[in-house]
């Protein structure tokens, strides 16, 4: 059985964290928040990457997989702090690998950006059965689908405390950390693209006999 994702094969049963590239992504870090993915203008960087500098002590890591317009200037704002590693993007037969090798997935879109942009990655991570820590407004479709389902944790992307409180929380926590994941693979089968395509249609009808 399968999941498909913007065009990635996701397997029902994922290979275990022994992999190399599991080893790769977490090296020595406790706890493994993963933006795997492009690193553009919409993101909270700084909120994050501040966010990470006062957890580094606890052993959270923050790792980027993947390329940018921004990611020289993330990299800049995370020099000198060991809690960020930046690595490329891997092949597309390695990316359930990236997508399961995190503890969370961040998916963040800036203030201002809200409606405009709507993060594809949030889909795949749901489907490895990931939390996703949703770092964007209230408004962000992605906060509206953590919090409905339990499927991970949402924080203010011009806050780091926020970030910092909600990781705390789940620091110590595995059963809670395994129970969003769950949670987001059960509601992935939701954003099926066919049962997506069936919605848009019956909506577009539907307003057509209106």
């Amino acid at each position: 059985v399968v999941i498909s994702r913007d065009g990635i094969t996701i397997p029902e049963t994922l290979p275990p964290l022994e992999n190399p590239v599991a080893r790769e992504i977490r090296g020595d870090f406790r706890f493994v928040l993963v933006h795997a993915g492009n690193l553009g203008f919409y993101g909270a960087w700084q909120t994050l990457i501040s966010a990470v500098r006062k957890l580094e002590n606890e052993g959270v890591g923050l790792v980027f997989v993947g390329e940018g317009a921004m990611k020289q200037q993330v990299e800049a704002m995370a020099a000198g702090c060991p809690a960020v590693r930046f690595l490329p993007f891997r092949p597309a037969s390695e990316v359930p690998l990236v997508l399961s090798s995190g503890d969370m997935h961040v998916v963040t879109v800036k203030r201002g950006l809200e409606g405009v942009v709507v993060p594809s990655k949030l889909y795949p991570t749901l489907a490895v059965g990931r939390p996703v820590l949703g770092v964007a407004p209230d408004e962000c479709d992605v906060v509206r689908i953590i919090r409905k389902s339990g499927c991970g944790l949402a924080a203010n992307p011009d806050d780091p405390n926020t970030i910092v409180e909600a990781i705390r929380g789940v620091l110590h926590d595995s059963k809670h950390v395994q129970n969003m994941g769950l949670r987001a693979r059960k509601i992935a089968f939701s954003y099926d693209r066919m049962m997506q395509l069936k919605l848009f249609t019956e909506t577009v009808e539907e307003v057509v006999r209106e």
